[in-house]
């Protein structure tokens, strides 16, 4: 009769177990014209913790009110990589004929260019880089050609690294070789 006091003890563990490692990331999405205008410069009020998944950033850049340049600071936190990004053009307004981004090292900073993302809107245009590690960075917009605005967005792909585990049979399997090779040997000997 004493083991049935453990019974529920041990539910509880197995749903808190499950329920942890079933929890869900929240990739960022913004949109500048419900949240607010990106600023040109001052990256430091709209800094973006990326995680796993599709994060994107979306807004507008053209000749409104004299000319609009966005910038953003992006986090990828310890851990996690951006395994791939994108940038997607489409003309808003008139005929934005190219763009260029730079992403750059640290928030704010905006001279240690890892990467310029050239675009031609309409279209998508694929970041060179084969990943981005854990860090700091900056999206800023160098410039455009053309007349009127364009609509951007920016898809973040991040990823939890990924390591070859082997499978416990596997492990199980070897380390049993293992012990038979030495059994071998030593009756050699």
């Amino acid at each position: 009769m004493p083991s049935h006091r453990f019974v529920p003890l041990a539910a509880v563990a197995v749903v808190t177990s499950l329920s942890a490692a079933s929890a869900v990331a929240a990739p960022i999405t913004y949109f500048e014209q419900v949240s607010g205008d990106l600023p040109g410069n001052d990256v430091s009020t709209a800094t973006f913790t990326l995680d796993v998944g599709l994060n994107t950033v979306n807004g507008t850049f053209g000749e409104t009110d004299g000319g609009d340049f966005d910038a953003f600071g992006f986090i990828v936190p310890a851990g996690l990589e951006v395994l791939s990004g994108k940038l997607l053009l489409t003309d808003a307004t008139g005929d934005i004929l190219d763009t260029a981004w730079s992403i750059d090292a640290g928030i704010g900073d905006f001279t240690p260019q890892l990467e310029v993302v050239l675009a031609t809107s309409p279209g998508f245009t694929p970041f060179a880089a084969a990943t981005l590690p854990a860090g700091s960075y900056t999206m800023s917009h160098r410039f455009y050609d053309g007349n009127g605005t364009a609509n951007y967005t920016f898809i973040f792909d991040v990823h939890q690294p990924t390591t070859a585990v082997p499978e416990p049979a596997s492990l199980g399997l070897l380390s049993l070789a293992g012990l038979a090779v030495l059994r071998r040997t030593r009756s050699i000997a």
